[in-house]
């Protein structure tokens, strides 16, 4: 499915974004400096061998993690010129988060799962953040997992949980790491499918994958590679 036309503007900006981390006393570059900007209503699939920094770009982009150089600018506002708070109010708000490994509380109902971003949020209007999770368990195939716990669920049945969940308060942007590394290919296909779905529909699609499978369906495809040198 192709994105529909918006804002020529690009939604997310990186700029010469690196990372360089401290092992064994010697300092390590995990990920070169990097640039990239996407639109809204852009997939954008970040490939590269394991090592190449695809998920620490990821990580960087999101506010995961901190960069040790560059900006990153999201809705040309800079990511990390907020204080703590401010910036998990924005990850919970604005971005939506998909693993390899759905990260899921397993004493929970799917519904309930479903709702813990309405709750960190603490939306006054909780009915009808509510009937969004129904609504979204309908668009991903699992009304009928609704009370369910997940450890009775298949890994592609939990993968669609952890995307709904990620789609709950209408993220601008969603962060996908491997989401199809752990699927088999009916599962990886339908959720891609919903991927490319939810681009079409204006959202910042960027997804970390080494699978030529699920890189045939983003728009673009940003390709890393691997990282060899080290500083002293």
């Amino acid at each position: 499915m192709s994105a529909l036309p918006f804002a020529d503007t690009p939604y997310l900006v990186a700029r010469r974004v690196s990372r360089v981390v401290c092992v064994g006393g010697r300092q390590m570059v995990v990920l070169q400096p990097t640039s990239l900007s996407v639109k809204r209503g852009e997939f954008v699939a970040v490939t590269g061998p394991s090592g190449s920094g695809k998920s620490t770009l990821l990580n960087l982009l999101s506010g995961l993690d901190r960069p040790t150089s560059g900006r990153v600018l999201v809705n040309g506002k800079d990511l990390w010129a907020a204080n703590d708070s401010s910036l998990a109010q924005l990850r919970n708000a604005e971005f939506g988060f998909m693993f390899q490994i759905p990260h899921v509380l397993r004493s929970r109902s799917v519904r309930d799962n479903l709702s813990l971003p309405i709750r960190y949020a603490r939306l006054a209007a909780v009915d009808a953040a509510m009937k969004r999770v129904d609504e979204l368990l309908d668009y991903v195939g699992l009304t009928s997992f609704a009370d369910r716990s997940p450890a009775t669920l298949s890994g592609g049945e939990l993968q669609r949980v952890a995307f709904a969940r990620a789609l709950v308060l209408d993220p601008a942007i969603i962060f996908a790491d491997e989401p199809t590394a752990a699927l088999d290919d009916v599962n990886s296909h339908l959720l891609l499918s919903l991927l490319a779905d939810q681009a079409a529909s204006g959202k910042v699609v960027l997804m970390a994958t080494h699978d030529p499978f699920a890189r045939a369906f983003a728009q673009r495809e940003v390709r890393m590679h691997k990282v060899t040198d080290a500083l002293a």
